[in-house]
């Protein structure tokens, strides 16, 4: 046998694909629970408590159930635009302080250079114990 042999490249398999995907999901969902047990909550409660005030005073059924399901649409696009602006306030956090550190780098290279050089060697000594 040559000292040169060479191995096959590994192929993923489609399972295997997707485990990593499944878990990434599953985790993130234990890790949210909380926050859409309380978010399914609070919808809930305004929901209900739209539907009873109108059932209170309204003569009809037609009336109750167009209240609630316009509160629902209500609520349901409200909560999606408080998940959008939470996010793009997020990205653009994000955004503002990767535009600071890349102008702190460009003013300053080597200054950079140390600060992640000790960042490193602070590392490997945590890793090392």
């Amino acid at each position: 046998m040559s000292s040169t042999a060479t191995t096959k490249p590994r192929t993923i398999k489609t399972t295997e694909k997707y485990t990593g995907f499944l878990s990434r999901v599953a985790k993130s969902f234990q890790e949210s629970v909380g926050t859409i047990v309380f978010g399914m909550e609070d919808g809930t409660v305004s929901i209900f408590g739209l539907v009873f005030g109108v059932a209170a005073s309204a003569p009809d059924s037609q009336a109750v159930l167009l209240a609630g399901a316009t509160g629902a649409a209500a609520a349901a696009v409200s909560m999606m635009a408080g998940t959008f602006l939470d996010v793009e306030s997020a990205n653009d956090a994000a955004k503002t302080k990767l535009a600071e550190l890349r102008d702190r780098v460009s003013k300053d290279p080597s200054g950079a250079d140390g600060a992640l050089r000790q960042r490193l060697v602070a590392g490997a000594h945590v890793v090392r114990g």
